[in-house]
């Protein structure tokens, strides 16, 4: 009998405690958490990424098309400008947007933090890529001289959407953010078909420059 006695001196492990079991347990849960915010996070890296290149992509498109001429087509000049012209147009939108809509919304703001409004002026700015599309095949296909007009009205879409993408973020709708994205658009296609007009003679003014540059290079050398 004394062979299955068990031995007195002999530890035993204790068993964990209801307070040990709850600590392991959210541990367990934080990990899980941080690693789902690691995915999450690089998933929209990833998804950021994708927009800006199509957005990039869409602007420089509809650059194609701005300055087009129906009898040099494929004038690099034409394009090269018309690309400059609407990639700075890209640039602006997106950092105004943000801008406005980061300081006239503190308190959301602090809730989804500023970088939730600034995806959310990235996912407006995507709405350039059906206007572009049609604005290469009205151009280039159809030979109709649309570009401004497409232009025009896809800025105005981007600033209704840069609204509706911001209400969706806060769960509300907000006539102020309405109003500011109103504003800025309705200003910029003012502006643009107001000065569109003088911008096509930048084409030809710089291929012309090309072109006399290595002539007067050439005789201030001799």
């Amino acid at each position: 009998m004394s062979l299955f006695k068990k031995n007195e001196n002999e530890h035993t492990p204790p068993s964990m405690t209801a307070v040990e079991s709850k600590k392991l347990k959210e541990l367990a849960e934080k990990i899980l958490e941080e690693r789902k915010e690691i995915v999450n996070e690089y998933k929209e890296r990833k998804h950021s990424k994708v927009l800006w290149f199509t957005r990039t992509l869409a602007f420089a498109a509809f650059g194609t098309t701005l300055f087009h001429n129906p009898y040099k087509p494929l004038n690099l000049f034409n394009i090269g400008f018309g690309v400059v012209i609407c990639l700075f147009l890209n640039a602006y939108l997106k950092y105004f947007y943000r801008f406005l809509l980061t300081l006239f919304n503190p308190k959301l703001k602090k809730e989804v933090t500023k970088k939730a409004i600034h995806h959310s002026v990235n996912r407006a700015l995507i709405y350039i890529v059906p206007y572009a599309a049609a604005s290469l095949v009205g151009t280039f296909y159809f030979n109709w001289e649309i570009s401004s007009v497409l232009l025009s009205t896809a800025i105005v879409t981007i600033g209704i959407s840069a609204a509706g993408e911001i209400s969706r973020l806060a769960g509300k709708s907000n006539f102020k953010n309405t109003v500011l994205t109103s504003i800025v658009s309705y200003s910029t296609t003012f502006l643009l078909t107001h000065y569109i007009k003088t911008l096509v003679i930048g084409p030809g003014l710089i291929e012309t420059l090309v072109k006399i540059l290595p002539t007067l290079l050439g005789k201030g050398g001799n």
